[in-house]
């Protein structure tokens, strides 16, 4: 079930300049709900992201194109629609002696994939420990839930674009990191919130 709200003039006409579209850099403020209705992920502060750039979940960004500055979108999306259903085969043991000294339950590691050294490292968590043995879980925490996402709209512009032509919504590391520690790093959704 998807749901739509807000003050959208002109609902359902074809979008104009200042309605959001694919290419242009889109800022809001999030906040993501469980199905018990807890509050789960609030963004600390505005995200940014590139319209049509495959930065959030497509549903998402489907029910935000058109949409003007002011704008709030409800949207209540399944699993299939964000971080996917749970994956058993990706829970699996590990010798402690192989992960830092300092993990406990609850820790998140980045692991590389051994057999292709171009990948990205993968984000696991830490379920359970026992002796010399650790349990490592590499869905990510919100899998298998279904959220609903409440978005305000705050700002709609061009994007800025570094000299590469690359669009650069996150503009330092410490923004970078500080996003990565709220979850909500638009960039890499595809393990935060894509």
């Amino acid at each position: 079930m998807t749901q739509s709200s807000g003050n959208t003039p002109g609902a359902g006409a074809a979008p104009d300049s200042d309605s959001i579209r694919s290419g242009l850099a889109v800022t809001v403020r999030l906040q993501v709900y469980d199905a018990d209705n807890e509050l789960v992920i609030e963004s600390d502060g505005p995200i940014t992201y590139l319209q049509g750039g495959g930065e959030i979940f497509p549903r998402l960004e489907g029910l935000l194109e058109g949409k003007h500055v002011g704008d709030t979108v409800s949207a209540y999306l399944e699993p299939a629609d964000h971080f996917g259903d749970y994956d058993a085969e990706l829970v699996y043991l590990e010798d402690r002696k192989l992960l830092p000294p300092d993990i406990e339950v609850g820790s998140q590691i980045e692991r590389s994939d051994d057999d292709d050294p171009d990948a990205e490292p993968v984000l696991v968590t830490v379920t359970d420990i026992q002796g010399e043995t650790v349990v490592l879980d590499g869905n990510h925490p919100f899998a298998g839930s279904a959220l609903r996402f409440e978005v305000e709209v705050l700002a709609i512009e061009e994007p800025e674009v570094d000299a590469d032509g690359a669009f650069d919504a996150i503009d330092d590391e410490d923004d970078l990191d500080a996003a990565r520690r709220g979850g909500l790093q638009f960039r890499t959704l595809k393990r935060t919130l894509h």
